[in-house]
């Protein structure tokens, strides 16, 4: 994207009018970006649309899945979710804020909006700490018929 400059005298757009005038000046004399300028490219170069893998977890032991209850979880900031370990595998996206995450054993990573994770069935989740902004996800608990979504915390 190119940067605004700064002129000695009033910068027009394409139709010959000031940039900014009679409309909100979103950067410093000029009006708002156009898809062109905003896709970096013509528009007839997007695609209308994409779609990328970010993950593709097989589930060890193989189970079967009746059903998927998603909920959307909040955090508070600085606050641990502590050693827990669910009855079945979960699987989750990071909405806003930032969590530390670490199953035991692994590495701990940083989970920001976008990341998604997988907490395995049985594994025990070392970490799940919200960082000073908080954090909200989308958990995904893959459930077996009759079967409810149950956590527990070692250890307290």
């Amino acid at each position: 994207m190119a940067l605004a400059r700064r002129h000695s005298r009033p910068s027009h757009d394409a139709s010959g009018h000031r940039a900014g005038a009679g409309r909100r000046d979103f950067r410093r004399g000029r009006g708002p970006v156009g898809d062109e300028e905003y896709h970096g490219g013509r528009p007839e170069d997007v695609p209308p649309i994409t779609r990328t893998v970010l993950l593709d977890q097989p589930l060890s032991p193989p189970r079967g899945t009746h059903r998927v209850e998603v909920r959307r979880i909040a955090i508070a900031p600085r606050q641990a979710a502590g050693l827990h370990v669910h009855n079945g595998p979960v699987f989750g996206s990071i909405e806003t804020g930032s969590a530390v995450y670490q199953i035991e054993g692994e590495p701990a990573v940083v989970l920001g909006p976008g990341d998604v994770f997988h907490e395995p069935e049985g594994a025990r989740v070392a970490r799940f700490d919200a960082e000073a902004d908080g954090v909200t996800f989308l958990g995904y608990f893959l459930l077996g018929a009759g079967e409810a979504a149950e956590i527990e915390f070692p250890g307290r």
